[in-house]
């Protein structure tokens, strides 16, 4: 059976749609990843900034930020 250029249309459309939501899934995926990597970042940045407001002493050892 011959397809018509409609139905080759149609396909197209289909796989499109289908990379577009995996796509779609992988940002998302990406987006979410980067905001919890936020989330630790700042914990971190605000833990350490009360350290140093509450007068830790700075010696040789390093404030993991």
């Amino acid at each position: 059976m011959k397809s018509t250029p409609l139905d080759d249309l149609e396909q197209i459309i289909k796989a499109d749609q289908t990379a577009s939501k995996e796509v779609v899934k992988g940002a998302e995926a990406m987006i979410r990843a980067m905001r919890e990597r936020r989330a630790a970042f700042d914990s971190e940045k605000k833990q350490a900034e009360e350290r140093i407001q509450r007068g830790v002493r700075l010696t040789k050892h390093r404030i993991p930020l």
